[in-house]
């Protein structure tokens, strides 16, 4: 089976590629088959399948979907043409069967990264860690009716084994006097309401109530969980809003797919029942008062922005989602804690689908840099990321959707 992966920009790059499995396999292929994927004769090191359930019961194969994640390591320039494609060819042997034997390489195999990308569930959150990041994921709010804030809030992120969410405070000692209240967070979920209802919008608060851990895998692509947050209760339905998290190898960020669905009598998600939404976020992250600490958007491009500070060690935060990101708050209108310097809140544009959103962290580069960075991984991974137009098999040819 070859599948045609194509680089849509004008410029060779590299990066990951998921391939929805039933487009690949037309569902007349398990997704429990050992898998090997080839370019130009040459096995790629970084292959993995994912079952992503979204469902509690590990049995609801009807709230699943499979993905095949690859590496490729180089593209040719595409542009605005479909020229350039390059063809991987992609190896399966049934379940319990030896790997697919690979034809003999023309040259080695890149070796995989020296840390493997990992999961581990714990009995109050999810720790994800990588080579060059480690975040920590909190599910239970905390105890009311103070300290309940931290639901579903990422309450310690570090880059390349230092603390980044407290940045100035990590030079001093890796975890002392660190800021209690440091995080990045989808706190509340915007809805719209009835166009004849007295509001536009109802604003469900998410970050005072317990999260809900799903599902997790991990492989040398990436490690990925999938977490939910409390009911919402919603008109005449009740929802639950889904958040895939992926870390991805040697990566520097993480990626984001966040969905709401409505949810059965038993509570299980329904996969048809979309509900339109908008995701608001709040970080609170320390970049020093201004003007030493700088807030980077384009205007013609609201999709991107970036948080930098000019004082060392220039620490940086980067934001990026396939819908538009709204006024940045700074602090929040409704932030009750000290230190409002160091708060910002954000909320993202509505859609029925889903958001795809980048959180970059940074240290020791400017904020122009960090702009010109985050911009650069909005267009290689939000918007203008590799995509498969075709599968080709020995007897059909399967147009497949947009990665």
């Amino acid at each position: 089976m070859l599948v045609t992966v194509r680089n849509p920009t004008n410029f060779p790059r590299h990066g990951f590629v998921s391939i929805p499995w039933l487009p690949l396999t037309k569902n007349e292929i398990s997704p429990e088959s050992h898998v090997r994927v080839e370019y130009n004769g040459r096995p790629l090191a970084r292959v993995q399948i994912d079952k992503i359930r979204i469902a509690s019961d590990p049995k609801n194969d009807d709230a699943s979907f499979w993905e095949l994640c690859v590496f490729v390591d180089y593209m040719e320039r595409g542009g605005y043409v479909e020229g350039n494609p390059i063809f991987l060819d992609v190896l399966f042997s049934e379940p319990g069967a030896p790997p697919p034997a690979s034809m003999p390489a023309s040259t080695p195999v890149p070796p995989p990264p020296k840390k493997l990308p990992c999961v581990t569930v714990t009995s109050d959150g999810v720790e994800l860690e990588g080579e060059r990041i480690f975040a920590y994921l909190r599910l239970p709010a905390g105890i009311p009716p103070d300290d309940n804030y931290q639901g579903g809030a990422f309450t310690s992120i570090r880059l390349n084994h230092r603390e980044i969410l407290d940045a100035f405070k990590a030079e001093e000692h890796p975890w002392l006097e660190h800021d209690p209240e440091k995080r990045l967070q989808l706190d509340r979920v915007l809805l719209p309401n009835d166009p004849l209802s007295e509001k536009p919008l109802t604003i469900v608060k998410l970050y005072d109530r317990d999260w809900e851990y799903v599902s997790s895998g991990e492989g040398p692509a990436r490690a990925w969980v999938v977490v939910k947050s409390p009911v919402v209760e919603y008109g005449s339905f009740r929802a639950n809003l889904f958040r895939v998290i992926s870390l991805y190898a040697d990566a520097d960020y993480l990626i984001e797919d966040i969905f709401v669905r409505t949810t059965s009598e038993n509570g299980e998600p329904q996969p048809e029942g979309r509900v339109c939404f908008a995701p608001h976020f709040f970080l609170k992250m320390n970049f020093d008062l201004s003007p030493l600490m700088t807030i980077t958007r384009v205007p013609q491009i609201p999709d991107w922005f970036s948080i930098a500070t000019h004082r060392f060690p220039n620490q940086a935060y980067g934001f990026a989602a396939n819908v538009a990101a709204g006024r940045i708050d700074n602090p929040p209108r409704d932030y009750p804690r000290p230190n409002k310097h160091s708060s910002f809140g954000w909320e993202c544009g509505f859609t029925a689908d889903r958001v795809r959103c980048m959180h970059l962290f940074a240290r020791r580069i400017p904020p122009n840099y960090a702009a010109d960075e985050t911009g650069r991984k909005w267009f290689d991974l939000i918007y203008k990321p590799p995509e498969v137009s075709e599968v080709w098999t020995e007897r059909t040819t399967v147009e497949t959707e947009h990665v």
